[in-house]
């Protein structure tokens, strides 16, 4: 399986890390919140056909919880709305009022819904119903918004409303079923960050169907490597994935979005063996600085740039592809002060720099 993210807070004080990778036949999903996502917990089928709730990820709120039976609630395009009878502050909801045929708002009585979390249970039409996406934003360490993406229809946003598209985070799986599972940390009020799991794209055999059905885009590939800096690392990185054998350029661009991803968590990997293994007080801070800058590129400009790919916003998704070319140069340079040491990870920094040149080349010829 290929582990992206999570975006968010993935450590800090009464954090708590939570993995549930593997866990991908998911048939019903419940959500709690406000203005922020309080917690994420789902019922999924294990693999001896048995349906399994999964653990709950966030908040508590004391006796705020899922529970099916005390809920009223209606089934409304797939998702059951529904609240408990009472809510943590004691004040009861009196009606669910349809806004539109997508929307459905919560009246309680005394009018403070902007402070009363509720529930949402998601219902998905399991088997031909799965998981293809998952997107929303995160600020002040929390996760705010969530949005659920199947093969069928698109639920939510559920939380609040985006506020800042440099927060925001979308994974964009596929409509050939590769969800494998979540993974994110949380608290004790609030679902901090959420990441997601991801089948490996194809088998040989696919690839080799692909060849023999003449779809495989190597001049594609090619043609967008000849671009870059390093035409035979381009060519290499992209056919590495395979989806490029039906890619387009914009899935290109996707492709190189994620192998960034990918790339950038291994180095965070790699510096954390690193910093176990030494003492050295200096070497651990250029260590530090070099994780940070490639938390930004998972965290920050990797989602960035597929929000830019998904609205063809072509300016902002070279720019993405500059700051992760940046956070490389920065990482490289944190090791050139005195007292200096070479760089551990200088292949690492270079990898993430010749694949911030390939988004930057994308972008340049979609525009």
């Amino acid at each position: 399986m290929i582990r992206i993210g999570p975006p968010g807070v993935t450590d800090g004080r009464g954090i708590y890390a939570w993995d549930d990778g593997g866990k991908e036949k998911i048939v019903q999903i419940f959500i709690a919140h406000g203005d922020s996502i309080d917690s994420l917990q789902y019922v999924y089928v294990d693999e001896n056909g048995k349906l399994v709730l999964s653990a709950s990820h966030g908040g508590t709120f004391g006796t705020f919880k899922f529970d099916l039976a005390s809920w009223k609630g209606r089934l409304f395009d797939g998702i059951l709305f529904g609240v408990l009878l009472q809510d943590y502050m004691n004040m009861t909801y009196d009606r669910m009022k349809s806004i539109n045929d997508s929307v459905i708002e919560f009246v309680p009585k005394c009018s403070i819904e902007k402070y009363s979390p509720f529930q949402v249970y998601v219902r998905l039409s399991y088997p031909s119903e799965f998981l293809s996406g998952i997107s929303g934003w995160h600020v002040s360490g929390i996760i705010r918004s969530l949005t659920f993406i199947t093969n069928k229809r698109t639920y939510g946003p559920f939380g609040g409303v985006a506020r800042n598209i440099d927060t925001a985070f979308e994974y964009k799986l596929g409509e050939d079923n590769k969800f494998a599972g979540y993974h994110g940390t949380a608290g004790t009020y609030n679902l901090n960050s959420i990441g997601v799991y991801m089948k490996p794209i194809m088998t040989l055999a696919n690839v080799n169907n692909a060849k023999a059905s003449g779809v495989l885009t190597v001049g594609l590939v090619d043609g967008a490597c000849a671009k870059t800096s390093n035409p035979s690392f381009c060519r290499a990185a992209l056919l590495s994935d395979g989806r490029s054998a039906t890619a387009n350029l914009t899935e290109l661009g996707g492709i190189a979005i994620d192998l960034t991803v990918v790339s950038s968590m291994a180095t965070q990997t790699k510096i954390t063996m690193l910093e176990e293994q030494t003492k050295d007080v200096e070497l651990k801070k250029s260590l530090g600085s070099c994780f940070v800058e490639y938390e930004k590129v998972v965290a920050d400009y990797c989602p960035f740039a597929r929000i830019a790919l998904a609205f063809r916003d072509y300016i902002n998704l070279y720019s993405a592809g500059d700051y992760i070319i940046r956070s490389a140069s920065i990482c490289d340079g944190a090791f050139s002060s005195p007292p200096s040491y070479p760089c551990p990870i200088t292949f690492e920094n270079k990898k993430s720099s010749l694949l911030g040149g390939i988004i930057k080349t994308i972008a340049n010829i979609l525009t």
